[in-house]
């Protein structure tokens, strides 16, 4: 089953107040960055006029979007950011040859229990 708060997911006032004020202002904000149907921006405004505690996320989420407007400006933002996907990458490349070792593992030992097995076969009992 799928979560509620994948970004393409259909949402509603049920669901956003199941994910709690801050995922949802998040995941509203990143919809309205992506282009809000005329939908989802009436459920932001009623999101936002249900609770008070979500208009405090709805700003906490909207400052914090702001400060990385200005990111591709910064230097050390950028180098971060680019260290941060690399480091991200790593681990995916790095999953491929756990998987392969792994493989190549288990094929030698079933390879070397067939083998006992046959010997122990050819050999006549006591």
């Amino acid at each position: 089953m799928r979560e509620a708060s994948q970004v393409g997911d259909a949402l509603t006032l049920n669901r956003l107040k199941i994910m709690g004020p801050s995922a949802a202002a998040a995941l509203l904000r990143v919809r309205q960055a992506a282009g809000m149907t005329g939908l989802e921006a009436q459920l932001l405004a009623n999101w936002l006029a249900s609770d008070p505690a979500n208009a405090l996320a709805w700003q906490a989420v909207d400052a914090a979007w702001s400060d990385f407007d200005t990111v591709d400006d910064d230097e050390l933002l950028c180098a971060l950011r680019e260290d941060a996907r690399r480091t991200f990458e790593r681990p995916q490349r790095l999953w491929g040859a756990a998987v392969l070792a792994a493989t190549v593992v288990a094929a030698v030992v079933v390879g070397l229990v067939v083998r006992w097995s046959s010997r122990e076969a050819r050999q006549p009992r006591r």
